[in-house]
């Protein structure tokens, strides 16, 4: 069993998402010194760990992963920034807005839109095109204070669910209204909503990441068709 040992003490140990083919994490040290995020490869057929070092200007908090391997995003001093990686150094592409402290990130599932939250605030960026700026997008409300996890759902880009406090939330990302909600008293498992982007959904609530079971779209004003 290979082991690999680090010089500092670390915070936060997370898989490279975007490596598909090698077995690959980020950990970023918390010293007061001469920090670093390291890149740790693990060869299986040789049962080797290799690790490439980065250097970082700060203690590392925690480090974001997401779909595209080059870029990472790493918490330190309460702040965020947004990193792509090359052979030997970081490279500082964009920095989060620093109005509130930030407890971590999350990607999208697509790599193109990050969510950064604090005790109390979450805010979406989106990543532009060039890949060389996060544009903030809309600030996200919780009921709940105390916000300390958040996890796009893999199965939708457009919801994400919150750890706050004693309580976990789903929140629906787009900006349309919910209208309506209905429950079935002969089927526990049924819901029933409609919402102003025209659309009714069934789901089936046994378990958050379920899918549609039926899904209509149709004009305001326009009646379904029975």
């Amino acid at each position: 069993m290979s082991v690999c040992g680090l010089a500092e003490p670390a915070r936060c140990l997370v898989p490279q998402v975007g490596e598909t083919e090698k077995n690959r994490w980020l950990v970023g040290t918390y010293a007061r010194a001469n920090n670093k995020v390291y890149l740790i490869d693990y060869n299986e057929d040789d049962d080797l760990v290799t690790s490439t070092e980065y250097n970082h200007n700060s203690r590392v908090s925690f480090i974001a992963t997401g779909s595209n391997k080059n870029l990472i995003i790493t918490g330190h001093d309460d702040k965020a920034t947004l990193w792509a990686m090359n052979e030997t150094e970081l490279e500082s592409i964009s920095q989060l807005p620093d109005t509130y402290k930030i407890k971590g990130c999350a990607w999208s599932n697509n790599g193109k839109q990050v969510i950064g939250y604090g005790n109390e605030t979450m805010e979406l960026f989106n990543l532009d095109k060039s890949m060389a700026f996060l544009q903030p997008q809309q600030k996200i409300s919780c009921p709940e204070q105390g916000i300390n996890a958040v996890q796009w759902n893999p199965h939708d880009d457009k919801q994400i669910g919150i750890a706050a406090n004693t309580a976990i939330y789903e929140i629906d990302l787009r900006s349309g209204q919910v209208w309506g909600v209905s429950f079935n008293k002969y089927h526990d498992q049924l819901l029933l909503s409609c919402s102003s982007d025209c659309q009714v959904n069934l789901q089936s609530v046994v378990s958050v990441s379920s899918a549609l079971l039926h899904e209509s779209v149709f004009s305001p004003g326009q009646e379904e068709e029975k």
